[in-house]
């Protein structure tokens, strides 16, 4: 259990870390739009080149069964790979693949649209290496959001139950690098090359071993989907806190009409809070009784 909150805690840590990398760049870019011209000669430590070590950085945690990562991430490995000792019926597993394809090929095609308006708009003139980057920047930003809050294309494209069997998991390192693959330049093939690595070594091991990628199979995201999310995280973790906060804010708004009305027995709470019981206390949120509570007032 302590992996999975320190998990969550990660995943927000990187959310604020790239939430802060996106503001550095915007501010970078209004201030002085050239700064973010990498195709220009720059000092070692250059704000450009900083950026590219975050970025290659977090494509190569990818690259390794021990990194601190979603497990939506490592089912790839042997390392992690769990046989189920149960018999899974052939047609069910080749007919789910399927329909894992078709969703990883709508994704593709959605996501390759808006980006070749945007690789038009540079080789017009309109955009520049700038923007470029700065696109990429906002992939890097998007690429967590999807992870720890929500996914566009989990739930209109992939319709998978949870992040950690995501079929196109690695697939953020190659569509964070998109606006870059329009731009020739050294320091741009180079991050585009190793997403490709992280991407591609992906795609080989779905389809030499497509049984580490479903939960029928593999034991290691069985595991997540008893909880409804994964031990790397976050699903439920999310969803857990939410309900915590709402909750917090009827017990306050109970305990105000409570001292106002008396002679009102609202239950409001109790029922709320009984109906999700099971998703707060496994995780450690934990709030006494209404009834306790306002007599204790």
């Amino acid at each position: 259990m302590h992996k999975t909150i320190n998990m969550f805690r990660s995943y927000l840590l990187r959310f604020f870390f790239r939430l802060s990398v996106m503001l550095v760049a915007l501010s970078g870019y209004f201030k002085n739009r050239a700064a973010l011209d990498f195709t220009a000669r720059y000092s070692v430590l250059s704000p450009v080149n900083i950026l590219w070590v975050i970025l290659a950085a977090s494509f190569a945690l990818q690259l390794s069964p021990r990194s601190r990562v979603s497990r939506g991430c490592r089912k790839q490995f042997s390392a992690t790979f769990e046989r189920v000792e149960t018999v899974v019926d052939d047609f069910f597993l080749r007919t789910k693949l399927k329909k894992l394809d078709l969703g990883a090929t709508r994704v593709a095609i959605i996501w390759a649209i808006p980006n070749l308006i945007f690789a038009a708009l540079y080789y017009k003139g309109i955009f520049g290496v700038p923007e470029m980057l700065l696109l990429t920047v906002l992939y890097y930003l998007c690429d967590v959001i999807c992870i720890v809050f929500y996914c566009p294309f989990q739930k209109l494209f992939m319709k998978n139950k949870c992040c950690v069997t995501c079929r196109i998991f690695a697939w953020g390192t190659i569509m964070t690098v998109t606006p870059l693959i329009f731009v020739p330049s050294v320091y741009s093939w180079s991050l585009v090359a190793l997403a490709l690595v992280c991407t591609a070594a992906w795609e080989v091991t779905y389809h030499r071993h497509p049984e580490r990628f479903c939960e029928e199979t593999n034991a290691f995201l069985l595991i997540c989907m008893i909880f409804l999310a994964c031990f790397g995280i976050l699903c439920c973790h999310l969803y857990a806190a939410v309900c915590f906060t709402v909750s917090c804010f009827i017990i306050n708004l109970h305990s105000i009409l409570y001292v106002i009305y008396k002679d009102i027995k609202l239950d409001i709470f109790s029922l709320i809070f009984h109906r999700h019981r099971f998703h707060l206390y496994p995780f450690g949120y934990q709030i006494i009784s209404v009834k306790d509570w306002c007599d204790s007032v």
